[in-house]
This record gives structure tokens, sequence and C-alpha cells, in this order.
């Protein structure tokens, strides 16, 4: 008995020094995310300022593939392609994912690092006047594996995320293909209220079937209308 009641007392002595360390632990952690961050950013915002060709993000998933997680490199190499085969449209980002801009700071700085789960939710604020703004750029998402921290997802203030949006912009580019209106087909169409620019949906048709015609919008979407 009491052989017991003195392991018991051990265990009790030494529970708050567990306690302590694995606070400890996950205090070094939270400080190495955030160094990880910030180290990134110091070395990205630069590249985002100077590039004048291929976007710095493109050039940040070659140059530091091991920063960001394997579905989010894809996703970001499979919409760089993308846009890379369609110059004369824009079917992919059209802003700075890391920067949540088109028009960046000169510097940004991690703020809180909150973990989740498995993961450590960064949040980045653009320096002004050489403090941080109060308004929030983005969310990092980051976790690790053997040691190696990695970016897994950018959240937006918006509520908007990376990995969304760029499942979105590939859904968009999936959508069968449209053509423009032979020249044969132009007035008749056009006599319909319907410029010759427009687009159109061919179906297989039989007399007296409708052709189904889209006109597209400054953003690319498109309004159905049905013209016999």
């Amino acid at each position: 008995m009491k052989i017991i009641k003195l392991l018991f007392c051990c265990l009790l002595l030494a529970l708050p020094f567990s306690v302590k360390a694995q606070s400890g632990s996950g205090a070094d952690a939270s400080n190495s995310v955030g160094k990880f961050v910030q180290g990134f950013y110091d070395w990205y915002v630069p590249k985002a300022l100077s590039s004048r060709s291929a976007p710095a993000w493109s050039t940040a998933v070659k140059e530091k593939g091991s920063c960001f997680s394997p579905e989010l490199g894809r996703k970001l190499r499979e919409d760089s392609e993308a846009q890379a085969k369609d110059e004369g449209e824009i079917v992919g980002l059209d802003f700075d994912p890391f920067l949540n801009s088109q028009d960046p700071g000169r510097r940004y700085s991690v703020g809180k690092v909150v973990p989740q789960g498995g993961s450590y939710l960064v949040e980045v604020h653009r320096v002004v006047s050489g403090k941080p703004e109060e308004k929030l750029t983005a969310t990092a998402e980051v976790t690790g594996k053997n040691g190696q921290w990695y970016f897994v997802n950018f959240i937006y203030p918006d509520g908007h995320n990376l990995l969304g949006v760029l499942k979105a912009l590939k859904a968009d580019r999936d959508k069968p293909a449209q053509y423009a209106i032979p020249e044969a087909s132009a007035g008749r169409l056009s006599g319909g209220g319907l410029a010759a620019s427009e687009v159109c949906h061919r179906e297989p048709c039989r007399p007296g079937e409708k052709t189904r015609c889209s006109a597209p919008d400054l953003r690319g979407h498109v309004t159905p209308e049905w013209v016999l």
C-alpha cells in the first residue's frame, strides 16, 4: 500500500513538469512555423514586386516546391500551365494568391499563429509605414512532416480560400468549348437581336429545332438565349 501511495505521489509531482514540457514544445513549434512563413514572405515579396513576365507565385512553386503540399503545388502548376496555353484570355488566377492582391505591398509580417488540429493557421498582414496593418491579408494554413513545414492552403478575409478558387477555375476551364457563329448564320441571328460575335452552342439539329446561343459578358459569363 505504501508503495502505491509513493508511486501516486511521484506521478503528481511529475505531472506539472510533463504539462510544462508539452506546452514548451507547442510554443517552439508555433515559433518555428511563424519563422517559416515569415522567411517565405521575406523571400517572395521582392520577387512579386520585380516580376515582369511570369507571375511571381508561379516562380515560387518552381523554386520553392517543397514549401507547398503536393495537392496545392500540383493545382498551382495546373493553373499556371493552363494560363500559359491561353495567352489571349484569363483562364487562371488573376491575383497574387499569397498576397491576396494585384498591387502588393513592400513588406508583410506574420501575426498570430494558432494551432488547429495537426495544422497551424498563420495570420499575415501588410506592413505600412513600419507597422502591420490591422486588416488581414490572408491566413496561411501550414502543416509539417519529418521536420519540414509547408503550406496547405491560403484563406482570405472574404471567406474564400486558394484551393477553392483553383477548383472553381478548373471547373470553368473544363466546361464544353464554345465557338464563334459561322458567317452564314450571323445575319439570321443578328436579325433576332443577337450579335454576330456571340457564341453559339449547336446541338445536332432537325428542321424546326431551336439553336442555343449565348452572349458572354465582360467577365466571360454567358446567358443562354434561344432563337429559331
